[in-house]
């Protein structure tokens, strides 16, 4: 019956939901002593990993962020000294990124993953590896989702 599936697709959708809810803020507990963010950590491990020519899409991209809140964050970080930003001389939108000490450090302790650990440590290798697959293949269908959204039959 289309009650009964539809109840049972609530009911996941909201185990889901309040699963990275609780995994989120005790990542945001463990990060907050260091004042870094969830999304300052995915930029610093960004920017670590590809040392140099970037742009904020590279970056966006990479941490399935909007290309304003990858703005907004770079123009933060910058400010609180956690990266240097070189623009291009001919391509403006093209830039060098560098941490900067300031960075290094605050990257260090983003790699600081106990909270994570104890959460995930409660699966067997196999369990974390069919979770993997399985919340790729439910990002990958909310991201059809929304491209479809964007199509004029849903305005």
């Amino acid at each position: 019956m289309v009650e009964d599936k539809n109840e049972e697709l609530y009911d996941l959708w909201t185990l889901l939901l309040r699963a990275t809810r609780l995994a989120a803020k005790a990542r945001e507990k463990e990060l907050r002593p260091y004042g870094i963010s969830r999304a300052e950590a995915g930029v610093l491990r960004v920017i670590f990993q590809k040392q140099g020519r970037l742009t904020p899409s590279d970056i966006a991209r990479q941490t399935r962020r909007e290309i304003h809140t990858v703005n907004a964050l770079l123009h933060r970080m910058q400010g609180r000294e956690m990266l240097q930003i070189v623009r291009g001389e001919n391509r403006k939108d093209i830039v060098e990124m560098h941490l900067t000490d300031k960075g290094y450090q605050a990257y260090e302790n983003s790699l600081r993953l106990d909270s994570v650990s104890e959460i995930l440590s409660i699966l067997s290798k196999d369990e974390r590896t069919s979770l993997a697959s399985i919340m790729r293949k439910v990002g990958n269908s909310a991201l059809e989702v929304i491209k479809e959204c964007d199509h004029p039959r849903f305005s």
